[in-house]
């Protein structure tokens, strides 16, 4: 479906509402399928006008943020360095199609408060995602969609008492 999506999109008008619907699914494999899915093809050439085509998939896929599932919410806190560097890509390919700018601009806002919720998620594995995802992000995105009160909360992990135990214990293995 991705290769599909990025050579030829319009061949999937039938097939995104189905991805959908798996997103909503009960079992942890196909929501965990959809979401990686649907993250890389947003974040492809054709991201956005893909979600400014399917806006109800667009908002399913926001919603996996606050899955229940551990895996679900990583694959969406993965997905979005590519997207936001793709989003910034198209800004300027987007400016001349009024109806796009405004959604595109507001989808880099959203993901922002998006991560800045995931640094405090409950699992482990995710804030450090979350972390991993900041460190991956380039200068300009940085610069410009990356708050104070967000380096606050990355430099907050730094008392993540599991993370460091764990990294002192590697450490200890190398030592020996």
């Amino acid at each position: 479906m991705k290769r599909l999506h990025h050579s030829c999109p319009a061949v999937l008008h039938s097939v995104i509402p189905i991805l959908e619907t798996e997103l909503r699914a009960d079992g942890i494999t196909p929501r965990i399928i959809a979401t990686q899915t649907l993250g890389e093809m947003y974040a492809d050439k054709g991201g956005p006008d893909l979600v400014r085509k399917y806006p109800s998939t667009w908002q399913a896929w926001i919603n996996r943020r606050a899955d229940i599932a551990v895996p679900v919410r990583l694959k969406c806190v993965e997905a979005v360095p590519a997207l936001v560097s793709n989003l910034l890509e198209c800004r300027e390919t987007l400016e001349g199609i009024s109806n796009l700018v405004p959604l595109v601009r507001l989808e880099l806002i959203n993901h922002a408060d998006f991560l800045t919720t995931k640094i405090l998620d409950p699992d482990e594995k995710v804030r450090a995602a979350t972390c991993k995802v900041y460190s991956q992000l380039d200068y300009e995105a940085a610069l410009h969609h990356v708050s104070e009160s967000q380096l606050r909360g990355i430099a907050g992990r730094f008392l993540d008492k599991k993370v460091w135990s764990r990294r002192l214990s590697e450490l200890h293995i190398y030592s020996c």
